[in-house]
């Protein structure tokens, strides 16, 4: 098994290929966020090892089992992971789907506001 370092530098590596793949270079923005990917990918490699020791649950001292705080740690880090990963742009496509349908959208207002205005 890959040590705790191993884990993010393997994932910023396959993103850098896949971003080869389609002919792109990282820019200095996708640089920085490599750094915090790896260290995210590491920390989630390090509670998974706490939660695979540990177990998914703790007793509480009245006796309750809940789940292990570090399966908690996991899921947001996860989470985290998942919207930088999101954030990169390893397909060429720089446009963000959202914003690009919200200014069609004020556009097709402008032009029928411009249509009534004008009478066109």
């Amino acid at each position: 098994m890959p040590d705790g370092t191993a884990v993010g530098a393997g994932l910023v590596a396959r993103i850098i290929e896949d971003m080869a793949a389609h002919g792109l270079e990282p820019d200095q923005r996708d640089r920085e966020l490599f750094d915090v990917i790896a260290d995210i990918a590491n920390e989630i490699e390090q509670l998974g090892k706490t939660v695979a020791d540990e177990g998914r649950t703790t007793v509480l001292r009245d006796g309750r089992p809940v789940v292990h705080g570090a399966v908690v740690e996991m899921r947001l880090q996860r989470a985290a992971l998942a919207k930088l990963l999101s954030g990169l742009s390893i397909d060429g496509q720089n446009k963000n789907p959202v914003k690009q349908r919200a200014a069609q959208t004020r556009w097709v207002a402008h032009n029928a506001a411009k249509r009534g205005m004008y009478g066109a």
